[in-house]
């Protein structure tokens, strides 16, 4: 008689190749991955466990690298702050150099718009040009 792989004393078969028998679950020596999403897996592979082994998450690091580490970061953010004070005293700078151009020609954006205006007004009464007072006909339009 076979019984998974095994011949039984006083039975006529002879030896069969051995045959697993089936894996029911939580079974086996591989990892048994949850069906939940959020539940840490479970088995032999999960991973060093607490305890007083090294890992390399919490390394031991010199006094001179954080040091350093510390030095590289006050000099990124030394950089920064000089690059901001540089863009805001540039903007300034440029305002003020731009202002008195600016301050032309809103004056002469002014004065052609009145010119202008005074042009439509005539143009309008069909007299005569403001500026020098000829008549004005209708081909001038």
């Amino acid at each position: 008689m076979f019984i998974y792989g095994r011949v039984i004393r006083g039975s006529s078969q002879a030896a069969v190749p051995q045959r697993a028998p089936p894996i029911q679950k939580g079974e086996g020596d591989h990892v048994n991955n949850s069906s939940e999403r959020d539940t840490p897996r479970r088995g032999p592979a999960r991973g060093p466990g607490t305890g007083s082994g090294a890992s390399w998450r919490y390394a031991a690091q010199s006094l001179v690298t954080l040091q350093v580490q510390s030095l590289v970061t006050l000099q990124v953010w030394a950089g920064a702050l000089l690059v901001c004070l540089g863009l805001l005293l540039g903007s300034t700078w440029t305002i003020q150099a731009l202002q008195s151009r600016l301050r032309r020609q809103a004056e002469e954006r002014r004065r052609l718009n009145e010119e202008w205006a005074a042009m439509r007004a005539a143009h309008q009464q069909r007299a005569q040009c403001p500026r020098c007072k000829a008549p004005l006909s209708e081909r001038d339009w």
